[in-house]
């Protein structure tokens, strides 16, 4: 509550309306008309039109100006409070006389005038009030700077760790994002994981773990008793090195970028021993927080705020899931997203709703393989090798191949099969197979369209 004597204050409709002082008057600023007891008789038309006037000048001092809402609430509120209120009539039509009179005051400011060199000025102090405001917050949650090392003193240094957290898919100390397609099976390949970082057993029934420390499990997705009888079924072994958090609705209480919240979940993390978090999953922690997927201004520092999590923490790994969009052929949402990551894993499903993953990043590259999927224990299995990576397939193939890739570089507007075969000419059979071994190597993906390149253009030509 301000007390309406800036350039464009209230003291224009004291003068205006005729506002005198006297002897158990109130003084001009606003919290003194407000102290007027109830019952003084000094609360009449006078009194309401100074009020109202402070009122009006008060909701353009904002950054962003308050409207007529916020204005005639506080007016309204002000009024109740006297023994002998104001009738309706006359306080919409004083509080409405006022309030165009100083929008007119601020809409016809010519540049140049007083009267805009006055509004500047007190928009400039805003600004900077503002920016320093800022500055503070940003120093208040720096963290300390980092020691420089010499070369020859960080390549000896001993970390003491492992190279992978999950053999040539999670390395150790990094952060990877599982981007799924729709109902691809994203919570149980989740749940497999969590088994294999808590059990040790291989992940897939493949990939070498290497155990330790306590997992968190972030779950802002499933309702709590589907989620247990889920992890159940798995019959995990460990359960003692896990800590689930049913985050479900109640995402706002996760905020990265906020330090206060960091620190508690730090604190939390830390005392429970929590060397690696899993969060399922992104989008619900951006609508909590009202935020744009699509923007990275907005999504970057959520990211960040992940990061200075797990330092505060000491926290090694972070696995964050998230929904594809883009035709299914990565994560959905800000390019951001693709730069947080050390490895990206892609869940993905075919027309015959067979599962597949694939996994690129930082020392990571695995080919489009197939899932094995076991209904009674849930439990996820790969592929012995990838479709793509057979040489008697590709030795059958031959040229075909290479001829569709030749297509697609020349005209990468998607086609169906058919279309496909028409256009490169030649063994109609060995085209239509080359097609399904290119999107199996993630080189052509299937959209609304048909088949084409998944960025637009095929990679390498």
């Amino acid at each position: 509550m301000g007390d309406g004597e800036g350039p464009c204050g209230g003291a224009r409709y004291r003068v205006r309306y005729g506002w005198q002082r006297g002897t158990r008057r109130p003084g001009s600023q606003l919290s003194d008309l407000l102290f007027l007891p109830a019952d003084d008789p000094g609360r009449g038309n006078d009194w309401l039109t100074a009020v109202a006037g402070h009122y009006a000048a008060d909701a353009w001092k904002f950054e962003k100006p308050r409207g007529w809402s916020w204005y005639s609430d506080m007016v309204r509120a002000a009024n109740a409070g006297s023994a002998d209120p104001i009738g309706e009539a006359d306080l919409n039509k004083t509080m409405r006389s006022i309030w165009d009179t100083e929008g007119r005051h601020h809409e016809q400011a010519e540049p140049g005038s007083d009267e805009f060199e006055k509004l500047v000025a007190v928009q400039q102090q805003r600004m900077r009030v503002n920016a320093e405001a800022a500055r503070r917050e940003r120093a208040e949650a720096r963290p300390e700077r980092p020691k420089m090392l010499i070369g020859a003193e960080f390549l000896s240094m001993d970390f003491g760790g492992v190279l992978w957290r999950v053999d040539g898919l999670l390395a150790e100390g990094g952060n990877v994002l599982l981007a799924a397609q729709a109902k691809a099976g994203k919570t149980t390949l989740r749940n497999n994981l969590i088994k294999s970082l808590v059990d040790g057993d291989p992940f897939l029934g493949q990939f070498k773990v290497s155990p330790g420390g306590v997992l968190a499990v972030f779950d802002l997705e499933m309702p709590d008793t589907m989620a247990q009888d889920w992890l159940r079924r798995l019959k995990i072994q460990h359960p003692e090195r896990f800590m689930y958090v049913p985050m479900l609705g109640r995402g706002a209480s996760l905020d990265p970028t906020d330090p206060e919240s960091v620190a508690e979940w730090a604190a939390d993390l830390k005392a429970a021993g929590v060397t690696t978090m899993l969060i399922d999953c992104l989008s619900p922690l951006l609508a909590a927080f009202g935020l744009d997927e699509d923007k990275p201004s907005q999504v970057r520092p959520l990211l960040e705020g992940f990061n200075t999590l797990k330092r505060q923490a000491e926290v090694r790994e972070t696995a964050l899931i998230h929904h594809m969009g883009h035709n299914g052929t990565r994560a959905r949402g800000a390019s951001s997203l693709l730069d947080w990551p050390d490895a990206i894993w892609d869940l993905t499903k075919d027309e015959q709703d067979r599962r597949y993953l694939s996994a690129r990043g930082r020392g990571v590259d695995l080919s489009k393989t197939a899932l094995e999927f076991d209904p009674e224990t849930l439990a996820l299995t790969l592929a012995d090798a990838p479709e793509a990576e057979k040489p008697e397939l590709k030795k059958a193939l031959g040229r075909f191949p290479d001829l569709v890739r030749q297509h697609f570089a020349r005209y990468p507007a998607p086609l169906s099969k058919n279309k496909i075969a028409e256009a490169v000419g030649g063994n109609k059979k060995a085209v239509l197979a080359s097609v399904d071994y290119l999107v199996a190597n993630d080189e052509l993906a299937y959209g609304p369209k048909g088949y084409g390149p998944p960025t637009g253009v095929l990679p390498g030509l």
